[in-house]
């Protein structure tokens, strides 16, 4: 077995030069060329550790083009030269054979050693050892030269070497006390009696474990980052050169002194570095702060890892003040991040204060409104006194004087104002004008230019009150006002632009007319090029889709022609948007939807929700999705407005990121926001809003998203343990054929994901949000038809269901195809239906004669069959609980539904397995077989043909007939996996199941003799198949299993004369393997495995065929 593909936490990073950034995941090296990211390069440099630390030769930093480095994990150290060439891919060699040394290795430091009578400078190594011993080895000649003690025998949880020459080496050792320990194992260290360097310096004060330390000679400070998650900054000077330290004194001027306690964590804090005079830590929260060394103040967050936190951190310092970070995740991804000196009051988050202000209005009333036009330079405020005031913005802080462009008394106490410069933020305005609408109580609108505000143009009064209004896109140099009125009436009206100090000129359209309901005003309007129609949002949360009202000759009334009643819940839709052909709307329940309008057969088009997409606890209320700002572009999807409690958040939804966030007080006030270029890279970020009767404003500078502020060098996949992966099939990309994956985790997310073992590459295509909890079961289905060898398809089409915690089940189809204009694969994921148990028994009429169904009941795994004869579409997905059923359900994928057919607690204990097979008689006739293993070790085998015909009604409980027709006791404890496999007798099939106990057990059944009951034939097992419980077995061919466990081993075995016989063996790098999946290739020539954990493997079998062959002879 040989590892193609690995993805897992990022544990090592270095920089080499500008183009180079050295990684280390498991025992895998990997060269990525920043400049050139096809031309990186894998290899396997250590045998069974991973690697924790990559240390380059001095000298050779700012030469890339050959250099030496030691790399170092666990026990285990390997000396290579890396060689890198221009345009083509780098080389690495190795100068020693890989060492393993007698204890764990925290640090390695390269020391200058001199060969006598010459100037030639040979490398030497000194190794830090867990029991805070310091070997020195001869890494060319593969010796140990010597090899120090120090007197304080404990175990480190961290060391740091301070210089690179023997004789005045240091090391920092972090203790299990919680103390550091300065100590120079070289000549001028103290040695004891015994001959053992003294503990010369102690220094206390962490009450945790300490695991990073950084030196910075310049400064002479050295940090510490400890389990208590703070950070401690010593100013302890020049260790190598300053005698006076080292010398014994009571003096506490010759004590390190400790000068910051840095706080800004909210987990433990895993490695620090020094970034000139500045700091970097990373830490379990995911996060990586900039601090400030001086001031012990955060002056940069950096957030993009998803899940448990930061595990490697890299610095590369430039010469010019552009530095570089790089952050490799426990999600397995690689970030890079931009530090800007020359830009230091721009990126601050501690002093952000002085950028919020409360700015002095001095109009006649109370403020109520507040909007930002001309993007962010000119501010427009409307009173409680029915005035509306104007002010250019000049620079942060500075307010001109106010200027009353109209008061009305009809706008007293209640009054709607809207500009049309707002929709600008999704999309560049061919319009030069800039329109302000306002409304009041009594039903009057008012429109006029902002360039020109006397010239006021009144429309005709509407019934009751004005609820809102909305302004459309600019289509053929005119703007759309929609007017919501009473009754759930909309007044449509065409605003077009007219030259200077002329009356506007306004038309009426027509009247949409809302669905009944409570609250009926618009809160969103799009306009849908490709259908000629307007998406609208209301206050019940309703989408609506209405015909273009323009094209009408004759004013009418306009009807919903379709609509999606309360899709985003009573709290109602904040806004909606049109990109790339489809639509999105977000609403206050903490989603954005992704819809697309399809035509149906029989009637006009319908609305269709593709997916739901969920930012997490980190924002509740989504507002507004931004797609593109006028000169601005950034990736491939939207920035997301909202608020989190009392704060206003910009998040990049590509890069993970906060990009802003504005302690407001709440969404629940007037507000406004605006953005644009500030200058190169920079993003001038606008914010207003109204607290306590007054108006605050926020001015802050930040890096474009789209800019180089920031790259994503490798993906991340998830931030928790990978709980189940499922291979959907192969797709053709650019003559190269690529397997789709689909992979779900505790985190609540699945991902779909491309697999490239010729680049090395695991890329993720989408990440669905849909499940409220751990996600523990995937299935697919099967499609109908087979692709012919060697004949990859362009285009994957595939259907597959999850499951996990609280009781929840959601059907996906995914379509995978490969666009040759952007040379990349296209991926659309439509969320076919969703089953949740508490909702089924919610919807049952007699529920008061019922229990309810357990909220925290578990699906722990699921299987498929497909049935021609069954209602619907013909998909039966079984599924095991924890709550002691087995329970089946039917996927009907064109009315969208999944519903419960039948449940069954014959366990009576969790189920935690079930698999599936079926014995076709003829073209009309096939029979269906399910396989579950419970908590007990029991396998119980039952014949499901009749009761997958079930329909749906009240009383979803088993029928009395359906009782296992065998079953089988093959284990001591629970039953973890179960697979079904053919064998060469027809009728006859092998049960495989893993334990537990450790254990692999077989058992042979006959249901050749389709009136005779099940019949077991013989069964057979491993008792030690592992050392550990088994999560994973699956089937090859009927004479090969392979079987994968925690003790983190994939074996190959073999059935032969009714035994198991143990072929091969591989260890996996994933920790914690909790699923095992096999696929063949096109080809038919090679077997793929893939182990998932915490990250994921991807291993190749050769061809078994002649195998199998030998066997048999």
């Amino acid at each position: 077995m040989e590892t193609i593909l690995l993805a897992g936490p990022v544990t090592a990073l270095e920089f080499v030069g500008e183009d180079i950034l050295l990684s280390g995941e498991g025992p895998y090296l990997t060269v990525n060329q920043l400049d050139s990211p096809a031309c990186h390069v894998s290899r396997r440099v250590l045998a069974r550790h991973h690697i924790h630390g990559i240390r380059l030769a001095p000298q050779q930093v700012l030469a890339p083009v050959k250099t030496e480095l030691a790399v170092f994990g666990g026990k285990e150290l390997q000396v290579l030269e890396l060689r890198s060439y221009q345009e083509e891919r780098s080389v690495l060699q190795d100068l020693s054979p890989l060492r393993e040394l007698k204890d764990w290795i925290w640090d390695v430091c390269w020391l200058k050693h001199f060969l006598p009578n010459t100037s030639t400078c040979q490398g030497l190594l000194a190794v830090a050892l867990a029991h805070n011993s310091v070997l020195l080895i001869d890494p060319v000649a593969g010796r140990e030269i010597q090899e120090v003690h120090c007197e304080e025998k404990c175990i480190l949880y961290s060391a740091l070497f301070v210089g690179h020459e023997w004789d005045h080496l240091v090391l920092v050792s972090g203790t299990v006390f919680n103390q550091l320990i300065l100590w120079r194992p070289g000549n001028c260290g103290l040695k004891n009696e015994e001959g053992r360097a003294r503990a010369e310096k102690r220094i206390e004060g962490h009450h945790g474990v300490i695991f990073g330390l950084a030196y910075q000679s310049d400064c002479g400070f050295l940090a510490s980052a400890s389990d208590d998650r703070s950070v401690r900054l010593w100013k302890v000077g020049d260790l190598t050169v300053d005698e006076t330290f080292w010398k014994p004194s009571i003096e506490s001027c010759y004590q390190p002194m400790c000068l910051h306690i840095l706080y800004g964590h909210q987990a433990r804090v895993w490695a620090i570095r020094f970034l000139a005079d500045k700091l970097l830590s990373i830490g379990e929260d995911g996060a990586c702060l900039l601090w400030d060394c001086h001031h012990g103040k955060v002056l940069q967050k950096l957030e993009g890892h998803r899940g448990k936190g930061i595990r490697a951190l890299a610095v590369r310092q430039a010469l010019e003040g552009v530095h570089w970070v790089a952050t490799g995740g426990a999600d397995g991804g690689i970030r890079q991040w931009r530090i800007d000196r020359e830009e230091k009051d721009h990126v601050e988050v501690e002093t952000k204060d002085k950028w919020l202000i409360r700015l002095q209005f001095d109009g006649h009333g109370s403020p109520k409104i507040v909007r930002l036009a001309d993007r962010g330079r000119q501010m427009l405020v409307m009173t409680d006194m029915g005035s509306i005031y104007s002010s250019i913005l000049g620079a942060p802080g500075e307010v001109n004087s106010w200027q009353l462009l109209t008061e009305d008394p009809d706008f007293q106490s209640y009054s709607i104002l809207e500009l049309s410069s707002n929709l600008d933020m999704s999309g560049a305005s061919h319009m030069q004008a800039e329109y302000c609408a306002v409304g009041s109580i009594c039903g009057r609108v008012k429109v006029f230019s902002l360039s020109h505000p006397d010239v006021v143009e009144e429309l005709k009064k509407a019934k009751g009150k004005i609820h809102n209004l909305c302004w459309g896109p600019c289509l053929d140099h005119s703007r759309m006002l929609f007017v919501s009125a009473s009754d759930g009436q909309v007044y449509c009206w065409q605003v077009l632009d007219t030259l200077k100090n002329t009356p506007l000129k306004v038309f009426q359209c027509g009247i949409l007319l809302l669905p009944s309901c409570r609250q009926r005003w618009l809160t969103g309007v799009r306009y849908l090029p490709e259908r000629n129609m307007w998406v609208c949002g209301d206050r019940r949360g309703s989408v609506l889709l209405y015909n273009d009202m323009r094209n009408d000759a004759v004013l009418g009334t306009f009807e919903a022609i379709s609509f999606l009643f309360g899709l985003h819940g009573k709290q109602g839709v904040t806004s909606v948007e049109v990109w790339d052909g489809q639509v999105y709307s977000s609403g206050r329940d903490g989603c954005f939807r992704i819809l697309s309008v399809r035509d149906m057969p029989e009637g006009g088009p319908i609305f269709e929700v593709l997916r739901v997409l969920r930012l997490g606890p980190s924002m509740e209320w989504i507002e507004r999705l931004l797609f593109q700002a006028p000169g601005l572009e950034w990736g491939k999807g939207p920035l997301v407005m909202g608020f989190h409690s009392t704060d206003f958040i910009l998040w990049d939804f590509v890069a993970k990121e906060t990009l802003l966030t504005v302690p407001c007080g709440g969404g629940h006030r007037s507000w406004t926001y605006s953005c644009s270029m500030a200058s190169g890279s920079l993003v001038q970020d606008s914010f207003a809003y109204i607290k306590q009767g007054a108006v605050y404003m926020y001015h802050g500078t930040r890096f474009n998203p789209g800019s180089s502020h920031q790259a994503v060098t490798k993906a991340g996949l998830h931030g928790s343990k990978i709980t189940c992966l499922c291979h959907l099939g192969c797709v053709a990309a650019a003559g190269e054929a690529v397997d789709i994956l689909v992979t779900s985790s505790e985190d609540t997310t699945i991902s779909v994901l491309s697999l490239q073992p010729s680049r090395g590459q695991i890329s993720p295509l989408a990440s669905l949000t849909d499940h409220i909890s751990s996600v523990r079961a995937l299935a697919k289905i099967h499609p109908g038809k087979t692709v012919p060898a060697n004949q990859h398809p362009e285009t994957l089409s595939s259907l597959f269901v999850s499951a996990g915690g609280r009781a929840e089940l959601h059907s996906y189809r995914v379509t995978i195809g490969w666009d040759g204009r952007r040379k990349a694969l296209t991926c659309q994921v439509v969320h076919l239906a969703m089953h949740r148990l508490d909702e089924h028994w919610d919807r049952k009429k007699n529920r008061h004669k019922t229990i309810k169904m357990d909220p925290e009941t578990r699906y722990m795994c699921l299987a498929v069959v497909e049935a021609g004869d069954c209602k619907g579409d013909g998909v039966i997905v079984v599924a095991a609980c924890s709550d002691g059923a087995v329970r089946a359900f039917s996927l009907q994928e064109e009315q969208r539904r999944l519903v419960l057919l039948w449940e069954s607690f014959y366990h009576q204990r969790c189920v935690l397995c079930v698999a599936v097979f079926s014995q076709c008689w003829d073209t009309h006739c096939r029979q269906m077989f399910l396989c579950s293993g419970a908590t007990d070790g029991n396998i119980a085998i039952w014949d499901i043909s009749e009761s997958a015909t079930k329909e749906e009604n009240e009383d979803s409980s088993a029928p009395q007939w359906l009782t296992p027709s065998l079953l089988v006791s093959a284990h001591q404890c629970g039953v973890n996996c179960l697979d079904v496999g053919e064998t060469e007798v027809p009728g006859q099939y092998l049960v495989l199941s893993g334990s537990d106990d450790n254990s692999l057990h077989v058992c042979l059944v006959d249901i050749s003799n389709r009136m005779a009951p099940l019949q077991l034939l013989r069964t057979f097992s491993v008792v030690s198949a592992h050392a550990a419980p088994i999560t994973g077995a699956r089937w090859l061919t009927p004479h090969f299993l392979v079987s994968a466990s925690v003790d983190q081993r994939v074996v190959l075995w073999s059935v032969r004369e009714a035994s198991l016989s143990w072929q091969e063996a591989c260890l996996s790098h994933v920790a914690d393997v909790s699923s095992l999946e096999i696929w063949q290739k096109e080809d038919g020539d090679k077997t793929v495995l893939s182990v998932c954990g915490q990250g994921l493997q991807v291993l190749q079998l050769g061809s078994i065929l002649q195998d199998i062959s030998c066997l048999k002879s």
